[in-house]
């Protein structure tokens, strides 16, 4: 029927099958509960603060406008935690969890409560101590404030933790 010469065509085991397109997986870090056992195991503090010293911590790449509106009280809370009458262990405990959750439920912007501790006796409260050692070192922590006086002024903190792109 056909006179023309028929090119055969490449043996199978020779063809190359198109590589299938793949979303990327979004790696999570696993940070939550190890970022509570390092700060436990490390001596150094980032410095000690007094009573009424503001706090004021960002990462690099945040926008100043937003470090600006979380400084200023301008960005919704979503999530509270107090940490009055709790002890330093037990309070990191409170907080690693408090963090995890937010991060879990997508909430980013959080006040926590640390108290000024008792001016008279100590002027370097512990738990503000612990709580801003422990958050600047925290892997999802973006930024942290000392509150506006309407969200508590020196004796608590805005913070912005990281975004969680789990669908």
């Amino acid at each position: 029927m056909f006179d023309e010469k028929v090119t055969p065509l490449r043996r199978p085991d020779t063809i190359k099958p198109s590589p299938k397109k793949t979303k990327p997986k979004l790696i999570q870090q696993q940070v939550f509960h190890d970022d509570h056992d390092i700060y436990l195991n490390l001596d150094l503090k980032v410095h000690e603060v007094t009573n009424d010293e503001v706090l004021s911590f960002r990462h690099e790449g945040l926008q100043e406008k937003t470090f600006k509106q979380l400084r200023q009280g301008k960005l919704a809370v979503e999530a509270k935690l107090d940490l009055h009458g709790f002890t330093e262990s037990s309070s990191l405990e409170k907080l690693a969890q408090f963090i995890e959750n937010a991060f879990k439920h997508k909430k980013r912007v959080l006040r926590i409560v640390h108290g000024k501790g008792h001016p008279d006796k100590n002027p370097f409260p512990v738990l503000k101590n612990v709580v801003n050692d422990f958050l600047r070192r925290h892997s999802l922590v973006l930024a942290l404030s000392s509150a506006d006086p309407q969200g508590g002024g020196t004796g608590a903190l805005y913070v912005l933790i990281r975004k969680n792109n789990e669908a």
